[in-house]
C-alpha cells in the first residue's frame, strides 16, 4: 500500500538485544550470554538469574563495552551460530513485509566489538570464521534485492559496515560539526574524499539527540537544515523536528506533551523540502565549492559554505553562513560561461533573480553578501534563456 504512493516502510531492528519477557529468554536462553560464577562475581550488575535454586542460569543484559548495561535487556551471543540463523529468519521475515531496516548500534555485532565486550566471559566460545553482516545481508539480498540495510554505527566503523553489506551508514560527525565545530570542519568533513557521502545518513537530531532547535534556535536550526537538505546522503528527519518540537523524550516513553508548531521553522522547512525535491538534488553530480575573500583583508568568506549540484541541463548553488556574523565572499560557479554575457540566478529561497555579468563570474567569481545564518540557492538553467527580474 505504501509502495503504491511512493513510500517505503524501514523497520527499526535491534541485533544486539532483546526484552526480558521475549519468548526467546525463556525458550531459546542458548542464544544469550551466559555468566558463570567468576564473572557474576566481577560484575554483578551486568546479569540477571532466569530460573531457580540449582536450575538457575544467568544471562547478561545488553550492553556496548563503554557504558553500564540496559538492565531491561538480554545479550544475545553472536559467537553462537543458533543465533545469527535466528536472526537471518527474522531478517527475511521482514524483507517479506518491509523495504529495509535500520540496525540499531550495528558494530555492536561486529566480532571485534562482541569479543572486546564479552571475551572475558565466553572464553570456551569460539569466535566465528565470519561477521554477521556480510553473511545476513547476502542471505536476505539473495531473495529480495532491493531491500535496504542502515547501520547506526560509530567509533570510525562505517566504512568497514559498508563493505560488509550495509547500503547507508549513520554520520554522526556531520551532526556533531554543525552543533560544536566552526565553518570550516563542516567544510572538511564534507569534503573528505574518504567518506562515500552518497551512502551517509544524515541529521541533526534523532531520538537520542536533544532536539535542535532546543540547542541550535531557530535561525541556525534554519541553517543547519539548509545544508541538511541539500547534502549527499539520505537525509534523516526526526519526529516533530520540522514543527520545531524542543523536548527531548526518552525513548522508553509512549506519551509526549503537547507543543505548539514554529509556524516559521514549519515554513522554512516546507520550502526546504519542496526546493530539494527537484531532481538535480538526487540525479546530479555535487562538488563542494571553494569561497575566496570579497576584498582583501575581509575574512569573514571563512564563514561560507558553498557547493553546487549538476546535471546537462540544470545548475544548484547552495551558499550558507554558518555564523552569527554578516559574511561576504567570492565563488566561481562551475558553469561554461562561454559565448554569454550574462547569467540570471534566483534564489530559490527568497524567489529573487540577481542578473549578472559572465566576466565577474569569471573572475573573481560571484560575489555574496549573507547575514548571519543566511544561506542562497541560487538557480541557473543551462540553455534557458536569460532574464532579470
Amino acid at each position: 500500500m505504501l509502495n503504491r504512493h511512493g513510500l517505503g516502510l524501514v523497520l527499526d531492528f535491534v541485533p544486539n538485544h532483546v526484552a526480558l519477557d521475549h519468548p526467546w529468554v525463556s525458550g531459546h536462553p542458548d542464544r544469550f550470554v551466559a555468566g558463570r560464577e567468576a564473572a557474576l562475581a566481577a560484575h554483578p550488575e551486568w546479569f540477571f538469574t532466569l530460573g531457580e535454586s540449582d536450575k538457575s542460569i544467568h544471562l547478561a543484559h545488553g550492553r556496548d563495552p563503554n557504558f553500564l548495561p540496559w538492565t531491561d535487556t538480554a545479550q544475545v551471543n553472536f559467537f553462537s551460530s543458533e543465533l545469527r540463523q535466528a536472526l537471518v529468519h527474522e531478517l527475511l521475515r521482514i524483507a517479506r513485509m518491509a523495504d529495509g531496516v535500520r540496525c540499531d548500534m550495528a558494530m555492536l555485532a561486529l566480532n571485534s566489538v562482541f569479543e572486546q565486550s564479552w571475551g572475558d566471559v565466553l572464553r570456551d566460545c569460539p569466535r566465528p570464521a565470519t561477521e554477521f553482516w556480510p553473511d545476513a545481508i547476502e542471505i536476505v539480498k539473495r531473495q529480495h534485492p532491493g531491500f535496504i540495510f542502515i547501520a547506526e554505527a560509530y567509533w570510525g566503523l562505517e566504512s568497514a559496515l559498508q563493505e560488509m553489506g550495509f547500503d547507508f551508514t549513520y554520520d554522526k560527525t556531520f551532526c556533531d560539526r554543525l552543533r560544536f565545530s566552526t565553518p570550516a570542519d563542516i567544510r572538511s568533513h564534507l569534503g573528505d574524499t574518504g567518506t562515500k557521502h552518497s551512502r551517509t545518513v544524515r541529521f541533526i537530531e534523532n531520538h537520542d539527540e536533544p532536539r535542535a532547535m532546543a540547542v541550535l534556535g531557530r535561525d541556525r536550526s534554519v541553517a543547519a537544515a539548509t545544508i541538511l537538505t541539500t547534502v549527499p546522503g539520505l537525509r534523516l528527519f526526526h519526529d516533530g523536528q520540522i514543527e520545531g518540537h524542543r523536548i527531548h523524550l526518552p525513548v522508553q516513553l509512549v506519551r509526549e506533551p503537547e507543543e505548539a508548531p514554529d509556524p516559521e521553522l514549519v515554513r522554512s522547512y516546507d520550502k526546504l523540502l519542496e526546493i530539494s525535491n527537484e531532481s538535480v538534488f538526487h540525479e546530479g553530480e555535487w562538488d563542494l565549492l571553494p569561497v575566496t575573500e570579497a576584498w582583501q583583508g575581509n575574512f569573514s568568506h571563512h564563514n561560507l559554505l558553498a557547493w553546487a549540484w549538476r546535471s546537462p541541463t540544470h545548475l544548484m548553488a547552495v551558499v550558507v553562513n554558518y555564523s552569527p556574523e554578516r559574511s561576504q565572499g567570492r565563488l566561481k560557479l562551475p558553469l561554461d560561461l562561454n559565448g554569454m554575457d550574462s547569467i540570471a540566478l534566483q534564489d530559490e529561497i527568497s524567489e529573487m533573480t540577481y542578473l549578472r555579468d559572465a566576466d565577474e563570474l569569471r573572475d573573481p567569481g560571484l560575489y555574496v553578501d549573507l547575514g548571519p545564518w543566511r544561506a542562497h540557492i541560487l538557480n541557473a538553467r543551462i540553455g534557458h534563456p536569460l532574464a532579470s527580474a
